[in-house]
């Protein structure tokens, strides 16, 4: 009965961290400590299936939304999800330590950093994403990302747990609150600093997101007739798969290539950044972006995709079918050279790390991406777009977001909105951002 209630209230607390306030975690965290301590005496298949139960919820409560997108294929998440967590648990069990809440921790963290490295990983969970909602309390993520948030979340979830529960409680006390100096410093900083400055280059960029879809001829003569009289313009962004079908040779060649001939004659300089998918042939398609310069065409395929929906590993294709194929050898490190800018897809910009990768060398981010799979759902919307503030925090860059039925706006390096971008044509100024983060340049030095 008491892991009955134990469960309700995680559940309840976890729908209000993840939606509200994110650093009701704490309390989650505590919760799963005294949870393990509540089984101690129970055989280890009791506990196991307790757990499970546990983790089926921690995902429920989380990410409900995918019910609205496919309800047979979110219940395979969720119960995947839990499965592959729930190894973590089972150890933790047969340790014979002391210090073996420690060893979760560990245990914990390495895994969500080798989690995110395969082909089915679902890093939207992990802990330290949770503070999108608060995201003005994680501004110390430039210096740990969000690995580092999900390691403090553990470590304070734990000292809480030991300081109602009367052990060693003045030790823990003390851990506990320097631990909050994180948070109250990040708060601080917000309050008191601006991003507002004439120090850094400021860029003329022009979202382009239509509501009406056309064929690629007539979304590319339309895109033309909107923006041709719109003089010193630097970028054009759409959303992603604003080109759907297209042969790589169309945008070199062709009446689609007359178009963009026409405008550079006109602004030499302006570079076109469009959410592109590419068919080599009828069995092999991409999902990426197209860099159109005056008189060069580039290409950048998506490098993480959405697993079984749009990216199926080789052993599970007797099971689930695949729609787009991998491709790392494409115009990428030409791209960033470029445009100085790195324009990052959809689902990539959820993976902490490989975005921190792709930053190092650019002033700024590009986000591209469609939020209809979401069909509709606002708690899905808000969500992914609190993932996203954490990339900007991560990587001290600000980012473009232009989203197809989705949230697009205009986010600082601090991870608050400048601009939600609500017209189908959007002028902006966006600033440029040269120096790396702490968290990006460790990432791209291991």
């Amino acid at each position: 009965m008491k892991s009955f209630f134990i469960l309700i209230i995680f559940g309840v607390l976890n729908f209000i961290s993840w939606n509200i306030y994110g650093s009701f975690f704490i309390l989650n965290i505590s919760l799963i400590f005294y949870f393990l301590e509540v089984q101690k005496d129970k055989s280890i298949y009791v506990k196991s299936l307790l757990c499970f139960v546990l983790l089926l919820i921690f995902n429920l409560t989380s990410v409900f939304w995918l019910f609205k997108v496919d309800g047979y294929k979110s219940i395979m998440i969720f119960i995947a999800n839990s499965l592959l967590y729930l190894p973590i648990y089972i150890v933790y069990f047969l340790l014979n330590s002391k210090l073996k809440s420690l060893w979760f921790i560990v245990f914990y963290i390495s895994f969500d950093i080798i989690y995110s490295l395969w082909d089915l990983a679902f890093p939207w969970l992990n802990f330290g994403n949770v503070f999108g909602n608060q995201w003005y309390l994680v501004n110390w993520y430039s210096i740990t990302g969000t690995y580092g948030g999900s390691l403090w979340l553990l470590i304070m979830g734990w000292c809480f747990y030991n300081i109602i529960t009367n052990r060693s409680r003045r030790t823990f006390i003390v851990f506990f609150s320097l631990g909050l100096f994180l948070p109250i410093f990040s708060l601080f900083q917000y309050l008191t600093n601006s991003y507002e400055t004439t120090e850094n280059e400021i860029i003329n960029v022009i979202a382009y997101n239509p509501i009406e879809k056309s064929s690629t001829y007539n979304s590319t003569k339309e895109m033309y007739s909107v923006i041709r009289s719109i003089p010193n313009i630097d970028f054009v962004v759409t959303h992603e798969l604003f080109y759907r079908g297209l042969h790589p040779s169309q945008l070199k060649q062709g009446v689609y290539v007359n178009y963009f001939d026409f405008y550079h004659q006109i602004n030499p300089n302006t570079k076109f950044v469009i959410g592109t998918e590419l068919f080599n042939n009828r069995e092999i398609r991409f999902n990426g972006v197209a860099a159109v310069l005056n008189k060069q065409t580039l290409f950048r395929t998506k490098k993480k995709y959405v697993p079984i929906t749009e990216y199926t590993p080789f052993l599970l294709r007797g099971w689930f079918s695949n729609y787009y194929q991998k491709n790392n050898k494409d115009d990428e490190s030409k791209i960033i050279k470029s445009l100085e800018v790195f324009p990052l897809v959809c689902y990539e910009s959820i993976f902490s790390s490989f975005v921190a990768r792709k930053s190092l060398n650019a002033n700024a981010l590009f986000l591209l991406t469609s939020e209809r799979f979401m069909n509709g759902s606002d708690f899905g919307k808000t969500q992914y777009l609190n993932i996203v503030r954490l990339r900007a925090i991560e990587n001290n860059k600000s980012i473009l977001k232009v989203s197809d039925d989705g949230i697009s706006c205009l986010i600082l390096p601090n991870g608050e909105i400048e601009s939600y971008l609500t017209d189908e044509v959007e002028q902006i100024e966006l600033q440029l951002f040269k120096s790396q983060s702490m968290y990006s340049k460790l990432i791209n030095s291991l």
